[in-house]
């Protein structure tokens, strides 16, 4: 069985589950191939898109690059053509068995329809709640306080004031029926992420594959150190509580511990950002580890602290400081319960609540014997591994083969043979296309000479194959963000010629509410100004 894993390329425990998970798979009969996207900065030349082989140990490993997108932006999110494209040939020449989708942040969620109507069985892994909330923000507004939840979508708009309050629905709406209606098996990676999605109609069969862990189990049990080593490991984000854990430490006498922060930053957001509000504080911070060393980290400290405020998943490091018998204080946010054994394997508090931090920590402090005794409980009972996980989804793949086999539908030949989903009421870049049709026509009505784009370069590629290079000249295309001043072609700030003679034709592939006023500030007439998106 060929499996295809797709996931969007970041620096995250995300890309080293995906990869572990492909090459437990993989064998000579069982191939795994893993598709990673790269998004470009945004506003940033990504050159041309296309699809490149990368180094990778063991596994084939594939990249779509030289995509530029924001990876928020909710048209991005739902489609985009020359992604959907550059997918549909590469299925087409791998010819999977089945298609994993790990999580559907950061990329179009076109991307799994598209697959289920080639025919493609489909899984989909709920890593996280990015589909559900800004990516990394896990249910924490801006001001730090928590979300009640996304309200199908309409609690978002506040926190995101610069994207589009249509296209922000829209994505919500889209991302959850293309889950419900296109993929073979929903799976979640906690009961918190599934009763999460589950409730927002993710759909109703969501199953739970937990984590496991690939590293070895020590060899012997651990020893407790005096005074005890204390580890965080995370970002330095506010929603990943490390200003909690140094305010429950404040009230602690620095000799009676040593706290490393291996954290997602620098050294220089930690002196700026950290370091001067608790400069007592017998703290260092140290960068963040590669995967062979893991075990050492571990290894070298006797109680770990995970004190987040939003709605994590599961936490990898819960299930790395498992899997080395490294007891445990966490929050009682999101999934993290669920990989904590109260008073047996770690401990949990209140998340935000620095004082019962600041008290178990004590406890522990003062009793180290019963950080031993969570140390050689974890040794008798050993962690969740890997191996299962692999077992779970074996059985998985095997069951959604079965499945797709019964769904009454032809494999399409080619990305122009795609025919939408019955059940998908919208897609943003089909609805582009179908838009451009008519903007191409009143284009060759007018005799356009000159074509300036307002927003992405996207509708730049549905332009030039309509009229033709040789008869109209797309100059380029102006920023996406009408709050900057002037806009970009070629890397140098432009200036669009004034419309009073009616030659210059405009077609602003943004739905902000801003733009037409502003090009019409510029001198543009409102019906020179053509939206491709509505």
């Amino acid at each position: 069985m060929k499996t295809l894993h797709v996931m969007l390329e970041v620096a995250s425990g995300l890309s080293v589950y995906v990869r572990t998970l492909a090459q437990a798979l993989a064998s000579a009969d069982h191939p795994n191939h893993i598709l990673s996207i790269r998004l470009e900065a945004h506003g940033l030349a990504a050159g041309q898109p296309g699809l490149h082989e990368v180094a990778s140990a063991g596994i084939a490993h594939h990249r779509l690059s030289g995509i530029a997108a924001d990876a928020t932006d909710p048209r991005f999110l739902c489609s985009e053509p020359r992604t959907e494209a550059l997918f549909t040939a590469f299925l087409d020449r791998l010819r999977p068995d089945v298609v994993h989708f790990h999580s559907l942040s950061g990329m179009p969620a076109s991307l799994v329809q598209t697959a289920h109507i080639l025919g493609y069985p489909t899984v989909l892994t709920l890593h996280d709640v990015c589909a559900l909330c800004r990516p990394y923000r896990f249910f924490i507004r801006d001001d730090g306080r928590e979300c009640a939840g996304p309200l199908n979508g309409h609690a978002c708009i506040a926190c995101n004031p610069g994207l589009d309050p249509t296209w922000l629905l829209e994505r919500f709406r889209y991302a959850r029926e293309v889950a419900g209606q296109c993929c073979d098996a929903v799976v979640a990676v906690s009961d918190y992420i599934r009763d999460a999605h589950a409730l927002y109609g993710y759909g109703d069969a969501i199953q739970v594959i937990r984590h496991g862990i690939a590293l070895p189990s020590p060899d012997r049990p651990r020893r407790i150190e005096r005074p005890p080593r204390l580890l965080f490991v995370g970002g330095l984000q506010p929603q990943k509580g490390l200003h909690v854990l140094l305010e429950a430490l404040r009230g602690i006498p620095p000799d009676h511990y040593r706290l490393d922060v291996y954290g997602g930053g620098s050294h220089h957001q930690f002196d700026a950002m950290i370091r001067p509000h608790f400069p007592d504080l017998p703290m260092r911070y140290r960068d963040r580890y590669p995967t062979e060393a893991v075990a050492a980290v571990m290894d070298s400290h006797d109680l770990l602290i995970v004190p987040a405020l939003g709605g994590e998943a599961a936490g990898m490091v819960l299930q790395e400081a498992r899997a080395r018998c490294l007891p445990v204080i966490c929050s009682d946010a999101g999934g993290l319960p669920e990989y904590v054994r109260e008073g047996e394997t770690g401990w949990l508090y209140p998340r935000h609540d620095a004082a019962s931090l600041g008290r178990l920590l004590q406890a522990r402090l003062d009793r180290p014997d019963e950080l031993q005794d969570a140390a050689d409980a974890m040794f008798r009972s050993p962690a969740r591994r890997f191996a299962d996980v692999v077992e779970d989804y074996r059985g998985l793949y095997a069951e959604v083969g079965r499945v797709a086999k019964k769904r009454i539908h032809r494999r399409a030949d080619s990305a122009s043979d795609l025919v939408p989903h019955e059940a998908m009421r919208f897609s943003p870049a089909r609805h582009v296309q179908t838009n451009m049709t008519r903007i191409v026509a009143e284009l060759q009505r007018r005799g356009a000479t000159e074509v300036w784009l307002f927003g992405t370069g996207i509708v730049a590629d549905l332009v030039d194959p309509g009229l033709g290079a040789a008869k109209i000249a797309v100059l380029g295309y102006f920023d996406n963000d009408p709050a900057r001043q002037g806009g970009q072609r070629l890397g140098r700030p432009i200036c669009p010629p004034r419309a009073a003679d009616g030659h210059a034709i405009i077609i602003a592939a943004s739905s902000h509410a801003q733009i037409a006023p502003q090009l019409q500030d510029l001198g543009f007439a409102p019906e020179d100004i053509l939206l491709a998106y509505p």
